[in-house]
Order: structure tokens, then sequence, then C-alpha cells
């Protein structure tokens, strides 16, 4: 959630929604591809607590709350944030359906899912 290509990706995200024009124009290329980076890590924490909920390994989905908790909540709202959008036009609409799927199994859980 806070390195490698997750990590790239939610700069390139933060930088579409937050940045200046000039920065904006600069990451505008990579945006989709970094948009599914985002959308398959939240996809792997949610089924990593969902695996940990039903073993009943109630320590381990602790730390793993603790550890991820506000990352969660940030890729959720950035997801969400790039699903609304109609210049984007994101059009996946199976895409959307499981990261719906997937915010609701990390609220389950227990993990901060925005």
């Amino acid at each position: 959630m806070t390195t490698g290509a997750v990590a790239d990706a939610r700069h390139v995200i933060g930088t579409r929604l937050y940045g200046d024009l000039a920065a904006r124009s600069r990451v505008e290329d990579r945006v989709i591809e970094c948009y599914y980076v985002l959308l398959w890590a939240y996809e792997r924490l949610a089924t990593g607590a969902d695996v940990l909920t039903r073993a009943r390994y109630v320590e381990a989905l602790e730390v793993l709350r603790k550890a991820v908790e506000w990352h969660s909540v940030e890729i959720a709202k950035n997801i969400r944030i790039l699903n609304a959008d109609k210049e984007l036009r994101i059009q996946d609409e199976q895409a959307i359906a499981r990261f719906e799927e997937c915010f609701k199994t990390l609220e389950a859980t227990g993990i901060g899912s925005g």
C-alpha cells in the first residue's frame, strides 16, 4: 500500500486530483493505468482481510487494520472520486462493482474503508 507500483500510482492519482494544472497535465496519460493499480491493491487488501476474518485470525487482522487503515481510506476516497469524474469517463462497470464489493468486505472486517 505504500511502496513500489502502488506508491507511484498514489502519487500520479494524487497529482491528478490535487495538483496544479501543469502537474496534472504531466500525469494525465498515466491516470487510467494508475487507477487500476490502486483498484487491484485495494482488492488484494480486501481479499487478505477476508481470509484473516474467515480463519479467525483476530490479532493478525487487528495488526493489518492498524497498518493500513489510513491508506485504505485514502485509496477508497480516490477511487470514488475517479469513478465519479465525468471528464475521465471510467466506463468499467465490472471494476466499479468489484470496488464496491471490496469496500463492503473491508467495512465488515473493521478496516476503515472510506
